[in-house]
């Protein structure tokens, strides 16, 4: 949460639209890894995802 915070402070003083754009991605994401933890592709370290 920290580093979309981070950006979103930085976007909305050079950009307020690619902001809340890029707010609305970030809460998309994290609402799709919330119900399916296990998507994407497995991690090349052993142990990750």
């Amino acid at each position: 949460m920290q580093d979309s915070e981070a950006i979103w402070e930085y976007l909305v003083t050079k950009n307020p639209v690619a902001a809340v754009k890029m707010d609305e991605l970030f809460e998309t994401a994290a609402e799709r890894l919330i119900e399916f933890p296990y998507m994407g592709h497995a991690g090349e370290i052993s142990g990750t995802l």
